[in-house]
């Protein structure tokens, strides 16, 4: 029997197939980058770690939330666990674009960086689900420990 109601199982399912989005997107470009460095001749290492590390942690976080679509209390709390940071993530990430279009990185001898508008809006956005997800996933906690100690017997 699922101990959640089916208003906020419907809600829960929508959070966990943004993640899940998220991390497939993650997945893919982090596969394309991880292309390119492989077909440079030579192939620098560093550039090879850091996307084959970035493509195993897509697919681990991937898996946890394709498990998590089961609203087993073990799985969801898994899945709020492995995504509790990205808020964070996301915050930092739209603080060097704002940086970055007030013209902050403009004194440095590479070409400036360009974000559009659309792109800080869609950065905002997805920040704003983080908080908000992270939130009713963190009340998750609480249900899964009932549901162990029921389980062990404490």
């Amino acid at each position: 029997m699922n101990p959640y109601p089916a208003h906020y199982r419907f809600l829960l399912r929508i959070i966990i197939a943004v993640y899940l989005l998220l991390f497939i997107s993650g997945l893919l470009s982090s596969g394309y980058l991880l292309l390119r460095v492989i077909a440079e001749k030579p192939i620098l290492l560093i550039g090879l770690l850091k996307y084959l590390l970035l493509c195993i942690l897509f697919i681990i976080l991937g898996i946890n939330a394709v498990k998590a679509f089961s609203l087993e209390t073990k799985a969801v709390g898994k899945l709020s666990e492995s995504t509790k940071n990205f808020k964070w993530l996301f915050f930092i990430a739209i603080i060097i674009v704002l940086f970055a279009k007030s013209g902050l990185f403009d004194s440095t001898a590479q070409k400036p960086l360009q974000v559009s508008w659309i792109q800080t809006g869609i950065l905002i956005a997805l920040a704003l689900f983080c908080f908000r997800s992270d939130h009713l996933l963190q009340q998750q906690k609480p249900a899964a420990e009932e549901d162990k100690e029921i389980n062990t017997g404490t």
